[in-house]
């Protein structure tokens, strides 16, 4: 991949690479954190490539509406992602559509059975379409975007005491991003 990277950027038409970093405050704000590191490399103008991790407890109201009853609370403890996106003009901001894939370890509990607790891995596949918008002349920007994210996978359903958590496999990714991009 490497390699193909290299040989697409010596007959580069951009002129540079271009490195970013963002965050989503809400994973900070629901007890977790969110960092993407990201990359747009010269020759393939209109293409970012990225990789990242996350953490956070789903809301409330999310998860009781997603489960079909109360009860439920839900953690992604650790979650590693690639993404990659594709924009619909030259310099490779604007609007764009793309996907991620990523796998999360969930814990997942229930009022009913305090102190009872299940964890499962998660593969999910999400496709996503979003705006990055550079409001100054520096390289802060901001991303609003909305995905859906599938899954496709797992280690198991969810089980605390005699619950079962058999709610929906496709969960709405409604995020903004804060980063900075610079020029290399």
């Amino acid at each position: 991949m490497l390699a193909l990277l290299l040989a697409a950027a010596a007959g580069s038409t951009s002129p540079s690479w271009k490195l970013s970093a963002e965050s989503d405050p809400v994973d900070f704000v629901s007890h977790g954190y969110a960092l993407y590191l990201g990359v747009k490399p010269p020759g393939l103008d209109r293409w970012r490539f990225g990789l990242g991790t996350f953490a956070l407890d789903f809301p409330g109201f999310a998860v009781d509406k997603l489960a079909g009853e109360s009860g439920w609370s839900v953690r992604a403890k650790w979650s590693a992602l690639a993404y990659v996106s594709r924009y619909f003009n030259d310099e490779r901001r604007g609007f764009f559509i793309g996907g991620r894939t990523f796998v999360s370890d969930f814990r997942y509990r229930n009022s009913a059975f305090p102190g009872a607790e299940d964890n499962q891995l998660h593969l999910f596949i999400a496709p996503e379409a979003g705006y990055q918008w550079f409001p100054f002349e520096n390289g802060f920007y901001v991303t609003p975007w909305l995905g859906l994210a599938f899954d496709v996978a797992r280690s198991g359903v969810p089980r605390v005491g005699d619950r079962e958590l058999t709610g929906a496999r496709v969960l709405p990714l409604p995020f903004v991003y804060f980063g900075y991009e610079l020029s290399l």
